[in-house]
């Protein structure tokens, strides 16, 4: 009996990482099918194992499942708190990007954020907004 569970267990398994491999194929014949701008491939190896991916997704979880908490005390927060006020030097700091319908808000918020951060930490010396498309270009 437990040969017999042991092995259906082996068969779902490899049931169910085949699966998801023939699913990704689909979706990535299904793009391309469409002729968009862009063409549609692996980005991993067929044999990276699925927790792999639930790990880049979501929040770490403590042992009871919850996401981690963090307590702040001993410190008190200001009524109110306003960068460009703090660092009327960098002028980055009020500026606000549309991004559109681009879908790499990773790149426009990585790069607004780094620009402030350095000027910043320059005092003001340097006030050039850093560039997401030159970000995306490295992609």
């Amino acid at each position: 009996m437990k040969l017999a569970l042991v092995g259906l267990a082996i068969v779902a398994m490899a049931h169910a990482g085949s699966y998801r491999i023939l699913d990704m194929e689909r979706i990535i014949n299904d793009v391309n099918n469409a002729h968009t701008t862009w063409t549609a491939g692996h980005n991993f190896a067929a044999d990276t194992p699925y927790n792999y991916f639930t790990g880049l997704m979501g929040a770490k979880l403590d042992s009871n499942g919850s996401p981690n908490r963090i307590s702040y005390s001993g410190s008190e927060l200001p009524e109110e708190f306003d960068a460009r006020k703090k660092w009327p030097e960098c002028p980055t700091i009020s500026h606000l990007l549309d991004q559109g319908t681009c879908g790499s808000c990773w790149a426009v918020a990585g790069a607004s954020a780094f620009s402030d951060r350095v000027c910043i930490a320059s005092n003001g010396t340097f006030t050039t907004p850093l560039s997401a498309e030159e970000l995306l270009t490295c992609c």
